[in-house]
């Protein structure tokens, strides 16, 4: 069944530290209203040091630019959100970062507190360790906002093979590249490792999976921002994800 349109709205604030990942209910239909829990966003920019432009093949797609952000999650002090609660778990694992979702219809994204301005490819080895397969996870881009209305744009996929670009505007979810989720091939599906790869250049936003284009759409809502991981559920009541090698290039 292709999943459809969800519709995000923000609840209350919680953890005053370790901050910038909000937690949100995700519903599969646009009339049901989701719970949601808001983490704190860090104030300030981080100022990110340009590294060397490099050239890196991945199963037929050659992605090359200068690159500003890496991550390969062996330092725990990195700058990602470390919180266990009751509906969910965000640290760092075993030289990987791992978002556990512990319910049903809940959505957990985390940032590492950076401010990209402009054009940015954002790239990371995605895997499903555990869970029920009805569930989604990915990359976010151009983060901004308010910690209870919060903006960006999200690239999804799930584990029994669909994929969406799509935004959320002060709270409010929208699909851009299809009404609903959509089936690909792309996809490794059940218990993998996909590698993903979110271009935010200018209006237009592409999604590549495992190389292969499976997503394209185009808005002028944002401009720039943070970057982030998700991982979260549909009817699946949990889902662990693990996430590696994440890096950021400027196109």
């Amino acid at each position: 069944m292709k999943k459809i349109s969800l519709i995000l709205l923000i609840g209350i604030a919680l953890f005053s530290t370790l901050a910038c990942g909000l937690f949100s209910a995700l519903t599969g239909s646009p009339s049901e209203e989701p719970d949601t829990v808001v983490l704190e966003p860090a104030d300030e920019a981080v100022v990110v040091e340009e590294k060397p432009e490099v050239e890196t093949e991945v199963e037929g797609l050659t992605q090359s630019g200068v690159v500003i952000f890496r991550d390969d999650f062996s330092d725990p002090t990195s700058g990602w959100d470390r919180n266990d609660w009751d509906n969910g778990f965000t640290d760092y694992v075993d030289n990987a970062y791992q978002i556990t979702v512990k319910r049903e219809n809940f959505n957990i994204w985390t940032n590492p507190y950076l401010y990209f301005e402009g054009d940015v490819s954002v790239e990371v080895d995605a895997s499903k360790v555990a869970g029920d397969l009805d569930d989604n996870y990915g990359i976010l881009c151009r983060y901004s906002g308010e910690s209870s209305s919060p903006s960006y744009y999200f690239f999804y996929i799930s584990s029994d093979g669909y994929g969406v670009i799509g935004k959320v505007i002060d709270g409010s979810t929208t699909y851009l590249s299809s009404e609903q989720m959509e089936y690909t091939e792309a996809i490794n599906q059940g218990y993998a490792t996909n590698h993903l790869r979110a271009d935010c250049v200018g209006t237009t936003l592409t999604f590549y999976v495992n190389g292969e284009l499976v997503a394209t759409a185009s808005d002028s809502s944002l401009s720039d921002g943070d970057v982030g991981l998700d991982g979260g559920t549909f009817t699946a009541t949990s889902a662990e994800f693990l996430f590696d090698n994440f890096v950021v290039y400027q196109p």
